[in-house]
């Protein structure tokens, strides 16, 4: 664990040239203050998944996990936008590629497929959280337990473990059950 001197002292290590001016524009010098941080990313949309490409920003490794039966619904986002649009044009049409906003959501990140409701699945989601440092995911409460994934299970078996839920009703009350894909499609249907 690094104090908050030591990060100090690491970032004006790297900041300064030697010649008296600021090097902060040469990447080649400067150290990201999350270098090696694991996080695992249970997540779709846009919430959660914008908050690790942050966390991936600033160093971390992040590894966003994907059901190959249920992959992300921010992959046919911006499919159709032209190549100016595009944040990565190559992964445009790329079979499993995304479009510009899934692009965007997910730049820098490593990405694993494997179905965490089968056994094979969740036994290599559970290792990959043993080796994280933080796990994100705004998976709905009852499909975590099922998986156990939830925080209650993971913070006795990885209590070092920080663990975000994002949730776009919120953890309890009459909306937390609501489903947001289930609502769009809904939405499209009527109006």
């Amino acid at each position: 664990m690094c104090s908050r001197a030591h990060l100090k002292q690491q970032f004006t290590a790297a900041s300064y040239n030697g010649s008296g001016m600021d090097d902060r524009n040469n990447t080649d010098r400067q150290i990201k203050l999350l270098n090696g941080i694991r996080v695992i990313e249970l997540a779709t949309v846009i919430a959660a998944p914008s908050a690790c490409a942050l966390l991936c920003d600033h160093g971390a490794e992040v590894i966003k996990i994907e059901d190959p039966t249920n992959p992300d619904i921010a992959r046919i986002w911006g499919r159709g936008d032209t190549e100016e649009l595009t944040a990565d044009p190559k992964l445009r049409n790329a079979p499993g590629g995304g479009g510009s906003a899934f692009t965007q959501l997910n730049r820098g990140k490593k990405s694993v497929t494997l179905n965490p409701t089968k056994p094979e699945g969740n036994k290599i989601l559970h290792e990959l959280i043993s080796m994280a440092d933080i796990f994100v995911t705004n998976v709905r409460q009852k499909s975590l337990e099922k998986m156990g994934i939830d925080y209650e299970t993971l913070k006795l078996k990885h209590p070092r473990l920080i663990y975000g839920h994002l949730t776009a009703w919120g953890r309890n009350g009459m909306l937390s059950f609501f489903n947001i894909i289930l609502i769009t499609q809904y939405i499209h249907t009527w109006f």
